[in-house]
């Protein structure tokens, strides 16, 4: 639907950290570098970098600079260990709140990506995860596993039967489908559940436009029962309008009980009322009551400089919304607002684009400002709706091309 502006503004400014001076390209495959972590160790390749990986199957690798690693179609990951607990195909590790790291474009077979100690954005967009061949003996077959960083962004995820974990962590995804592998026990065939297709522990979650679904269990030997979508322990966690978990059922001919969504100790749960939460004999969410309300969803398309950025906002007909364009931050409670931002207000907005919601969806759009220095910075983007109290949408980090 058409969005109708009550203001836009124009501000060009972000903090000298952000800048990226002159970024280079270099390639991985024909014609470059012969594996990533020679790219990756070379004293030449700077943060700020872009990595272009050509089609092709590339072994593990260690990252501890602030690159742009993008894959070409036909571009994958294999650590080439089908094991029962695979090691990190790709670990990114030890960024400063200086630096930034996009992974784009790869498929992730058998081995994990693994994010930890990162004090910068960690952003992960076009990701399937595969495991090929299938291997029924895997019991610990993860896909992305997050540890101790305050700003991680999954756009664009396809899993096949893997799962995602987070620890003391602030995680966003959007457009995500994670989907936990059944368990099947018989006497001649046992293939191991996977459990919840999200766990998270002492971590902020958003939810936007993404499907979860926990394993289940058959046979006629089953034992034991399903798994719900997302199991959290003292965390914040906000389910948008446009997302689905779904909780794995039980053995046939089972009682088991098993929500959704399991809570364990302290936090909030936030959910749109037209999400849904779909349990197993069972209330949708455990452990804890949740706060039902609206949560504004927004979502984006790539960001060019010196172009139109566009989108949706999903939100009640008729309230009023912002779109904002800024520096991105790890998301904070920011108490006018209803939810967590992930924009530094301590710098300059660089575009901000205002109307009222002709509907339950609205398109919206705005200028990227035309800068040479803003190529290659991460910013955020978030939306704030409302005709009481406002409400922060999901924030979405984007890197500026």
């Amino acid at each position: 639907m058409p969005m109708t502006f009550c203001k836009s503004v124009l501000l060009v400014a972000v903090s000298s950290a952000s800048l990226v001076a002159q970024r280079q390209t270099w390639i991985v495959g024909s014609g470059g570098f012969p594996t990533l972590q020679a790219a990756f160790d070379a004293p030449q390749v700077a943060d700020g970098d872009l990595v272009v990986v050509r089609p092709g199957t590339y072994a593990g690798a260690v990252l501890t600079k602030g690159l742009l690693v993008r894959g070409d179609p036909g571009a994958v990951l294999d650590d080439g260990l089908p094991m029962i607990t695979p090691p990190a195909v790709l670990q990114v590790t030890g960024l400063t709140a200086a630096q930034a790291v996009e992974i784009a474009g790869f498929e992730v077979r058998h081995g994990q990506i693994h994010a930890q100690n990162c004090a910068g954005p960690v952003v992960l967009d076009d990701l399937r995860f595969v495991q090929n061949p299938p291997n029924m003996i895997q019991i610990d077959v993860v896909a992305l596993q997050v540890d101790g960083c305050p700003w991680v962004s999954l756009t664009r995820a396809d899993t096949q039967f893997r799962v995602v974990r987070a620890t003391t962590s602030n995680l966003a995804l959007e457009d995500c489908s994670i989907v936990s592998r059944d368990g099947w026990f018989s006497q001649f065939l046992i293939v191991w559940p996977q459990g919840p297709a999200l766990e998270v522990d002492h971590c902020s979650l958003s939810l936007a436009s993404t499907s979860l679904r926990g394993s289940s269990l058959g046979g006629s030997a089953a034992i034991g029962c399903g798994s719900p979508a997302l199991v959290a322990t003292d965390s914040f966690i906000g389910v948008a309008a446009t997302c689905v978990l779904q909780a794995g059922g039980g053995p046939i001919g089972g009682g088991c009980s098993i929500p959704a969504l399991e809570f364990q100790g302290r936090g909030a749960v936030v959910v749109d009322p037209a999400a849904s939460l779909i349990g197993s004999n069972s209330p949708p969410v455990g452990g804890i009551v949740p706060v039902t309300r609206a949560v504004p969803e927004l979502g984006a398309t790539a960001l060019t400089t010196g172009s139109q950025a566009s989108g949706v906002v999903v939100a009640s007909p008729g309230d009023l919304f912002a779109v904002l364009l800024g520096v991105a931050r790890a998301p904070v409670f920011f108490p006018p607002l209803d939810g967590g931002l992930g924009l530094d207000l301590s710098q300059p907005l660089l575009t901000v684009a205002a109307g009222v919601l002709s509907g339950a969806s609205t398109n919206w759009s705005l200028a990227v400002p035309s800068q040479p220095d803003l190529l290659g910075v991460m910013v955020g983007l978030q939306s704030v709706a409302g005709t009481g109290t406002l409400v922060l949408s999901n924030p979405l980090v984007r890197l500026l091309r």
